[in-house]
């Protein structure tokens, strides 16, 4: 049993509260496809030794009705930028990706 439900998932990557539209262009070609992704924005300790190196590291939450097939190599373009999937991963459900992004 699915805990999100439609509505749920509606409010959340409403543009209105916490997500924001992108054009998925499924391995960065292609006219592309409209979609709304809940953008976040870490930092991610990188480097040997400690050595005190933060690199950015960029996620996406995304629907997966919107992107059925989310793969790596996948491509989002948004208004802060364009960014390519470097993993997927699909929520216990198979309702939500997560998707590890590099900045282009």
């Amino acid at each position: 049993m699915a805990i999100e439900t439609a509505i749920d998932l509606a409010g959340y990557f409403s543009i209105a509260d916490f997500a924001i539209a992108a054009t998925y262009l499924p391995q960065g070609i292609g006219q592309g496809v409209t979609v709304n992704i809940v953008l976040d924005q870490a930092h991610a300790d990188a480097g040997l030794f400690n050595t005190g190196y933060s690199a950015q590291a960029f996620l996406a939450t995304a629907r997966r009705t919107d992107m059925p097939n989310a793969a790596e190599g996948d491509v989002l373009q948004t208004a802060l930028g364009n960014f390519r999937v470097q993993k997927t991963e699909l929520d216990v459900d198979a309702v939500i990706w997560r998707l590890e992004l590099r900045k282009d």
